[in-house]
This record gives structure tokens, sequence and C-alpha cells, in this order.
């Protein structure tokens, strides 16, 4: 009997999910994700202003798509785990070495995490999946798009934001 209320157990656990899980169940399309970056919803303008996106420590990508492995430095980590905190129930504490494993799409020149990819942490050795959340993909990629919308609200012409 042990054996099989182990396995109920794990079943139920799986289904319920115990991993992180959005605070916000929003819908993420392509023109939400725009309206994100514009508005800083993820509040990461700031961050761009004094810090530069992390460097994948490996980059492997075939035609327009890719995954990058990024090995976090202790001010990288700070930063996303505030976007954890936010944004994420049930994720762990990022604290020591944090290792994630991002998929990408190239556009143009820009790379944006596709919309409905996890992103894949190592926190200390233990993995973690996070679910989409288009600000964990601007972290990632973002620094470009941040400059651009600096340079957009510095001209005053807000009305370039909707294209």
């Amino acid at each position: 009997m042990r054996p099989a209320f182990t396995l109920g157990l794990a079943l139920a656990l799986t289904a319920t999910g115990c991993g992180p899980t959005l605070k916000d169940s929003h819908e993420w399309n392509q023109r939400a994700v725009r309206a994100a970056f514009f508005h800083d919803v993820c509040k990461l303008q700031s961050y761009f202003e004094t810090a530069h996106q992390p460097k994948p420590t490996t980059d492997t990508s075939v035609n327009s798509n890719g995954d990058a492995i990024f090995k976090l430095r202790s001010v990288e980590t700070v930063a996303l785990s505030r976007l954890v905190e936010r944004f994420y129930k049930r994720a762990p504490a990022l604290r020591g070495e944090v290792v994630a494993y991002v998929q990408y799409h190239l556009k143009g020149r820009h790379r944006t995490v596709p919309v409905g990819a996890s992103t894949d942490l190592v926190v200390n050795g233990t993995s973690v999946s996070l679910p989409y959340h288009p600000c964990v993909g601007a972290f990632f990629f973002g620094e470009q798009r941040y400059r651009a919308r600096r340079a957009l609200l510095e001209s005053g012409d807000a009305s370039l934001a909707s294209r």
C-alpha cells in the first residue's frame, strides 16, 4: 500500500504544481509584450541605466532559434531575484550560484524569448523552471529595447510607442 500512496502523492503534487507559478494569469501575446516593454511593467529601465544585460557563457543558434546559458554575477542575481519575487509564487530564493538556460528567437538583430517558453534556472545545484513571463526575457535580452525606450521618452514622441 505504501508505494501506491507515494505514487498517488507524487501525481497529486505534480498536478497541483509545486513549482513556481505566475502571480498574475495574464495571457501574453506579442502586442501585450510590446506594451509591457513600453510601460516598463518589468521595472528594468533603471537597471539598464546603470548595468548591462547578462552575457551568455554559451550561445547556440540554428536559423533564427537559439539557446543561451548564463552564469549570473551577484548584481545580475539580485536584479533577477527582484523580478522573480514580483511576478512568481513559490519561486526559490535566488542566492548563491545561479545558472539560467534561456530559449530565444532572433528577430532582426533582437533576441526575444518566445511567448510561452519557460526559463530554466539552476540555483545552487537545484533545478527550477519558470513559466513564461516577458520580464524574464526582457532581463536577458532587453537592453537594446530599453535604450530605445529611453531615447523615445527623451524625444517626447510617445505616439511612436503604439507601432
